[in-house]
């Protein structure tokens, strides 16, 4: 399988972006709001999803793509061969399960590392790409995450980074993401959500593989920001 075959077919990604409207319009269209119609919210909805979706898709290709003529070509085959070859519902990996991921933990930080590579040289969009394959195939790594919010509010903006932080901390519980979305989320003036998630952050530090004294210091740090911000 060529790495432009994980392409969503363009059906499949207009009947997801219809649905993903409809019901973004049940949830939060506002019947009195001036100037557009439901279904004119809707289509815009719709178009904003599309766009979205396709990004994401243009992303993924192009950072397999990078993979491709970046690694030598044994490490290529030997890490993307058989995913790309046999891509399917039961064999996606799952963001709440470890031994779902597609990448092993050696062949990630391969990637990261070329990812680091092309943020120091500036290659901001390559580096965004790259994370997108990191999230596709081993989406229960926190780090792809943190990284890729932060590379997207320099390729894009503050207020998409917050947006990205914001939605994935609704999936992933993880005290160093949380710091982070936080941060983000300071940006754009999001307190009480910033809030919620810092003290989330503190209360979940025992989940992660460090010493007592290590998790001391990194709850210390958690706690000097609270109370930096008054969160």
């Amino acid at each position: 399988m060529k790495t432009d075959e994980l392409m969503i077919d363009t059906k499949d990604a207009d009947a997801f972006s219809k649905k993903m409207a409809e019901l973004m319009m049940s949830l939060y269209h506002d019947a009195s709001r001036p100037g557009k119609s439901k279904a004119q919210l809707e289509q815009q909805v719709f178009f904003n999803v599309k766009a979205s979706l396709e990004e994401v898709q243009g992303l993924l290709s192009q950072g397999l793509n990078i993979c491709q003529n970046q690694l030598p070509e044994y490490e290529f085959k030997r890490i993307f061969q058989s995913i790309l070859s046999d891509v399917s519902v039961e064999k996606s990996p799952q963001i709440d399960n470890p031994d779902s991921a597609l990448i092993d933990e050696d062949d990630y930080d391969t990637i990261l590392t070329l990812t680091y590579a092309l943020e120091e040289k500036q290659f901001l969009k390559e580096a965004q790409s790259l994370y997108i394959v990191l999230m596709t195939f081993s989406p229960h790594d926190y780090r792809s995450y943190i990284n890729y919010g932060i590379v997207i509010q320099e390729v894009h903006d503050k207020y998409t980074s917050a947006q990205f932080f914001e939605a994935i901390t609704e999936i992933m519980c993880n005290p160093f993401l949380d710091y982070y979305a936080a941060k983000s989320l300071i940006g754009v003036d999001n307190k009480p959500k910033a809030s919620s998630l810092i003290h989330r952050a503190i209360e979940t530090i025992e989940q992660v593989e460090e010493s007592s004294a290590e998790k001391d210091k990194i709850r210390a740090g958690l706690i000097e920001f609270k109370t930096q911000y008054q969160l």
